[in-house]
């Protein structure tokens, strides 16, 4: 089910003065009946700027009045999205000087979210109930990079919402076809490297913008595509994670390791549990794992992290894994080594996680699963 944007002309930060050496215009190329249309966008000044042309799937940054809003496709939810890739053309481009960089910049926002806090002054985890989350994805880019790949930064806030920028770097080229894989390139990339925390299912696509910019520099380039394509399943998911809290089996939900065309690769999913389990024993957390529907899962860790209002977070570890028949397959499960607890449908594994100290509200505990279901 493709949602298809509009090019739509922006002229980046609103202290931008468009004029002959500064712009974003649309143009046609080639002599027959069928042209492309390319995104011509060029930024020369002495200061740092930026020059954007927009495919819109909404507008992350609040309420705007445009004539194009009528055309709008909504957001994209990414809960049942299983393959969602980037495509972008850049027939030309250059960059000179200090610095200058030909990007394509992705804006989402996500609830619920964990952000690691990391500079010579702190070390901590911060929640937040939402945040604007952006994707410098650079093609093209010359000069001094003040910026590392796979870096997060905190950015101006916006209408009262903090906004994250995560960078990645990929072929630095002056033309080609890109295409980026923005679930595991850059959303889990940005977990797996401890950099953020939250469920794919709490983040929604909103904009995607060809950018081009510079630092007392120049840069240039004709984009003649860009759009955001995916593949959304109509399944119930699987598996399905249950607590025993208040001396009973409570549902948390299905846990979205579907992997769609991505088959045979391991996704990891967080989750934030929403029952508070019991001690068992005074010393154990137990949670269940069931196969429902008629998929097969194929689990290769599980993990519980507490996680204090102060940022603190501890690992708690996996006692023992053990299907219904008392079998144990606790070796499956405690490594990230492709070696596959199997469960089919109808099957349950129980698992018994040991406390570690963890009790009271200040914690909230997150389950971790990585696995594929395809």
């Amino acid at each position: 089910m493709p949602q298809v944007g509009y090019w739509v002309e922006g002229g980046g930060w609103t202290d931008l003065h468009q004029d002959s050496s500064n712009y974003a215009k649309f143009e046609k190329i080639g002599t027959h009946h069928i042209t492309d249309h390319i995104a011509h966008l060029r930024i020369d000044t002495d200061l740092w700027k930026t020059c954007v042309a927009r495919v819109v799937q909404g507008w992350v940054w609040g309420n705007a009045n445009s004539t194009y809003k009528n055309r709008w496709p909504d957001p994209l939810s990414l809960a049942g999205v299983t393959d969602l890739k980037l495509e972008t053309v850049i027939t030309w481009s250059s960059a000179a000087a200090f610095e200058g960089a030909v990007l394509v910049n992705v804006w989402f926002k996500i609830r619920n979210i964990d952000i690691h806090v990391r500079n010579k002054y702190a070390n901590y985890w911060q929640h937040y109930d939402l945040v604007i989350f952006g994707a410098d994805l650079y093609f093209l880019h010359k000069g001094v990079m003040f910026l590392y790949d796979h870096e997060l930064r905190e950015s101006t806030s916006s209408n009262g919402i903090p906004v994250f920028v995560y960078t990645r770097f990929f072929q630095n080229q002056a033309s080609g076809t890109f295409t980026i894989d923005l679930i595991n390139d850059v959303l889990l990339d940005a977990i797996n490297r401890n950099a953020t925390k939250f469920n794919l299912a709490d983040a929604t696509l909103y904009e995607v913008e060809a950018v081009v910019e510079e630092f007392n520099g120049y840069a240039e380039a004709k984009y003649s595509s860009l759009r955001v394509y995916y593949t959304a399943s109509s399944s119930g998911f699987c598996p399905s994670l249950v607590v025993y809290s208040n001396s009973t089996w409570v549902s948390e939900g299905v846990l979205d390791i579907h992997t769609g065309a991505l088959y045979n690769r391991d996704v990891i999913y967080h989750h934030y549990l929403v029952a508070k389990p019991d001690l068992i024993k005074h010393n154990f957390y137990l949670l269940k794992l069931s196969e429902l529907d008629e998929h097969t899962s194929y689990i290769d860790r599980v993990q519980l992290m507490a996680i204090n209002d102060n940022g603190t977070a501890i690992y708690l570890p996996l006692v023992m894994a053990f299907e219904r028949d008392n079998r144990s397959v606790t070796r499956f499960l405690r490594y990230s080594d492709d070696v596959w607890l199997v469960l089919r449908p109808g099957d349950e594994v129980y698992l018994l996680f040991y406390y570690n100290g963890v009790s009271g509200d200040s914690w909230r505990l997150m389950f971790i699963i990585e696995g594929h279901s395809p």
